[in-house]
């Protein structure tokens, strides 16, 4: 039998939304990835690797994974992600957990999901809990 080794996504995080510039080395990234943190009042040192994923384009923004040091971690911080949308400077950044392209897949069709709700009934509120759109 083959085995396929698959790489354990359970502490690992995408950010996305910080300014992409072809000059940018590590010391760069990592001090806007400090300063995040720092916002959201985490400490940078359970990150043991960050690197950009894909290849430059001009005019978009390539995320970064970020491999921590468990999945307590990254708990952690995906429960604070949601004061960046206070955040003037970091607004625009989105933290999610490291997905599988199926994952994304998936996910991409239970936002679509949960758009329709929201537009068929406006007057609820509505999210995406275990894999479903629910009433919140």
């Amino acid at each position: 039998a083959i085995v396929i080794a698959t790489e354990d996504r359970g502490s690992n995080v995408i950010v996305h939304g910080l300014c992409d510039d072809p000059t940018e080395n590590d010391i760069d990234l990592e001090h806007d990835i400090k300063g995040v943190f720092t916002y959201m009042g985490v400490c940078i040192t359970g990150v043991s690797s960050m690197k950009r994923l894909g290849r430059y384009k001009e005019g978009s923004d390539r995320p970064v994974k970020l491999r921590l040091c468990g999945r307590d971690f990254r708990d952690q911080i995906l429960s604070s992600k949601k004061c960046l949308k206070n955040s003037d400077r970091h607004k625009n950044v989105y933290i999610s957990p490291d997905r599988s392209p199926e994952e994304r897949e998936e996910r991409r069709h239970l936002v679509v999901t949960l758009k329709e709700r929201k537009e068929a009934e406006p007057g609820k509120t509505f999210g995406i809990r275990g894999g479903k759109v629910v009433e919140v």
